[in-house]
């Protein structure tokens, strides 16, 4: 009685299994017949064949165009993009935790620079190169060059470099930055993520504009500066280098999109003559200092001015 039941579970188990498998594969075969004799009939289609609007039509907007175009490839020429490695020191914890170790690791970085003479010197950001014991410079047309470090200004945060091949460039002049004023329209050139020659247009939003850890007065623009557009020239309409691109707010919490710095050209024409004649920028200074006001120093600036009367 017992092995009758089972028999006929087990028949109902194996029916079932068939049921299911033959369901499948009938769902499967006619889903491709399906596709198979979907017929497909040709379309027909027009695609419009001239523009609406002719250059006549749009005069200022064409003329605009072309000389965008125009100074954007004057900039082609004199761009650089800079690869940097370097090393740096991580603090980790030790294997049994109890201290910290220094940890050396490789880093590597991006930048851009733009050539200002016929013998190849190129101007960049110094924080693009500091503490960076390899550089790769790369022309615009992709032939990477050999360089040397001439000097930095790091109060400026400007370098400057020489491509050591025997090579002429035709450079592009600096313009006066004292003469810029908001509103004005900039390109902002560089190689933003290692994507190549970019150029960005904007306006010059401010003039005179203090960073927190800067000391000088920057050019304000919002022309789009991204990371690796750091070294990058800052162009007029003219095709004159106004300002060197530095950086954006540092915030990485908000978007600063269209916030952008630049060091004005007329410091840093000043600080590439003084670096290519003296290897450093020759600053200026008083010689004053502050000492303790004591009787003793008070009694003889007392005696001084006597003396001088």
């Amino acid at each position: 009685m017992r092995s009758t039941i089972w028999t006929r579970a087990l028949l109902v188990i194996m029916m079932t299994v068939m049921m299911t498998v033959v369901s499948v594969a009938y769902w499967r075969w006619n889903s491709r017949v399906t596709e198979k004799n979907v017929s497909f009939r040709s379309e027909v289609f027009t695609l419009a064949q001239q523009p609406e609007l002719k250059e006549e039509d749009i005069p200022v907007l064409h003329q605009l165009n072309e000389e965008y175009s125009r100074v954007a490839r004057l900039v082609e020429r004199v761009l650089v993009s800079i690869d940097t490695t370097g090393v740096t020191s991580v603090p980790q914890p030790s294997e049994d935790g109890d201290f910290m170790v220094e940890k050396r690791l490789t880093v590597h970085g991006l930048g851009s620079g733009v050539i200002v003479t016929e013998e190849g010197h190129i101007i960049t950001a110094y924080h693009v190169i500091q503490n960076k014991h390899a550089l790769r410079v790369t022309l615009s047309n992709g032939k990477s060059v050999s360089v040397r470090l001439v000097g930095v200004d790091p109060e400026l945060d400007i370098a400057v470099l020489q491509v050591e091949n025997p090579m002429t460039f035709t450079p592009l002049p600096f313009g006066n930055s004292d003469e810029i004023a908001p509103g004005m329209i900039v390109l902002a050139c560089g190689n933003p993520y290692g994507l190549g020659t970019t150029v960005s247009r904007g306006i010059i939003s401010a003039r005179e504009r203090k960073l927190v850890d800067s000391g000088i007065n920057l050019i304000q623009t919002d022309a789009s500066i991204f990371p690796g557009n750091s070294g990058g020239p800052l162009i007029n309409i003219r095709g004159e280098i106004i300002g060197i691109n530095k950086s954006v707010l540092p915030n990485a919490e908000k978007n600063y999109a269209g916030i952008g710095f630049a060091i004005p050209s007329n410091l840093v024409m000043h600080s590439f003559e003084q670096i290519c004649k003296h290897g450093r920028p020759m600053k200026g200074y008083l010689g004053l200092d502050i000492v303790r006001n004591t009787p003793r120093f008070a009694a003889s600036w007392i005696i001084m001015r006597r003396e001088a009367q």
